[in-house]
């Protein structure tokens, strides 16, 4: 009977080895979308400007070191979620972040193209701007034109 047992035996642990890389890929995919959920949070309860200004940054910082298919879909809608922030130093990094997932993150374009109208020809101290232009060209969408003849003090 115990070697009956012996094959099945084999072919379970077999089977567990075989599978490791999948656990390991799922737990590092798993992690990685963990510090970027972690990120997003920091941002949004950030006391005053400056940190959260920070805080985006560090989320750019995390986005950019991680390869981006291990961040799922959701995630990336959670990251454009601050783009709701009118502050143009957090929309600066948190444009650049969502630039690294490339095509999978042209959702975003109507929202980006809108902050375009609306904050190209202001004076600005920091600017968004450039950089999303940039971004646009990385997610596949065709920025318009610049239009500016003029500049606008910021409301």
């Amino acid at each position: 009977m115990k070697r009956a047992n012996f094959p099945a035996r084999t072919a379970a642990l077999a089977l567990f080895v075989l599978s490791m890389p999948i656990l390991t890929a799922t737990a590092q995919i798993s992690n990685t979308q963990h510090h970027v959920v972690h990120a997003v949070r920091n941002v949004w309860r950030a006391k005053g400007a400056n940190q959260q200004v920070d805080a985006a940054q560090a989320l750019r910082d995390i986005v950019l070191g991680a390869d981006p298919t291990t961040i799922d879909d959701r995630t990336i809608h959670t990251v454009a979620s601050l783009l709701v922030l009118k502050n143009d130093g957090i929309r600066y990094w948190v444009v650049e972040a969502l630039g690294h997932f490339g095509p999978r993150a042209r959702f975003i374009s109507p929202t980006l193209l809108e902050i375009l109208n609306k904050r190209e020809c202001m004076i600005s101290e920091t600017s968004s701007v450039s950089m999303i232009r940039d971004t646009l060209a990385h997610i596949g969408t065709p920025a318009p034109d610049r239009k500016c003849d003029h500049y606008l003090l910021p409301q």
